[in-house]
């Protein structure tokens, strides 16, 4: 026994405002949010590596521009004299540096040496520069 019946037009409008779902427009604005997150994660991720790869560039061109003023302070400071420069390319794994050493005397006789270190790849641009003043012991 049916004691109360709606009429077909008002159960139609009762049945859709109780659908479950999610709409095109939600759909969309999720979307739209996601694209917006996933391009800032990939900026984020690329700087992220180039600032890595110029770490480990600057990480070498210091090791080997101690290493050449390591090798300064193993000769004789007498032995340098003014003007002196080498120049000379040099490979560590995959990466290329150009090494620049130069000399200049002062009056007192101490020489000041210059190194320079520059990163060949136009990606890094990474350089590093030592001085250091030897001064003759004993005159």
């Amino acid at each position: 026994m049916i004691l109360f019946r709606l009429p077909a037009t008002r159960r139609s409008r009762i049945t859709l405002c109780n659908e479950q779902g999610f709409s095109i427009a939600e759909i969309l604005c999720a979307m739209t949010l996601f694209a917006i997150f996933a391009l800032g994660l990939a900026k984020t991720t690329i700087l992220s590596m180039q600032m890595r790869h110029k770490s480990a560039y600057d990480s070498i061109a210091s090791q080997l521009a101690v290493e050449k003023m390591e090798e300064f302070a193993g000769t004789d400071p007498s032995s340098l004299s003014d003007g002196d420069s080498w120049d000379e390319s040099v490979s560590r794994g995959n990466m290329s540096f150009n090494r620049n050493s130069s000399v200049s005397v002062h009056s007192d006789g101490s020489r000041t040496v210059y190194v320079d270190v520059t990163a060949e790849s136009s990606v890094s641009g990474s350089t590093v520069s030592l001085m250091n003043t030897f001064y003759l012991w004993g005159e």
